[in-house]
């Protein structure tokens, strides 16, 4: 009797636990292919190292540009929202910068006509 209700217990475990094998065994057969598996993460290595040569290429282009070739400064990588603020920068200083040259100017044009 004992067999017979354990019998009944097991396969009803079975039954439960019949997706989640198969869901293994299927994983486990996609993985079987060793030399699929090598190529594809050889491409993503290389794919990696392309994009990180392409950075430092551009890193050590804006150095040169900007004379820190012997400085020790250290480029951090482009955040999203660093465009933004370059340009806000940009709007910042272009928007400023015009009243000063007026001024500049016209204290200019005062100290020439003091001269004559």
């Amino acid at each position: 009797m004992y067999q017979v209700e354990h019998g009944v217990k097991d396969k009803e475990k079975a039954a439960t636990m019949h997706p989640a094998i198969a869901e293994l065994e299927a994983s486990r057969s996609a993985f079987k292919d060793d030399f699929a598996l090598n190529c594809l993460a050889r491409k993503q290595f290389r794919e990696a190292k392309r994009a990180a040569n392409k950075s430092a290429l551009q890193d050590e282009a804006l150095v040169n540009r900007l004379s820190l070739a012997g400085s020790q400064i250290k480029l951090l990588p482009e955040a999203d929202d660093d465009a933004s603020k370059a340009k806000l920068i940009r709007l910042m200083h272009e928007k400023y910068q015009v009243p000063h040259l007026i001024r500049y100017s016209y204290e200019y044009l005062d100290h020439l006509n003091c001269l004559f």
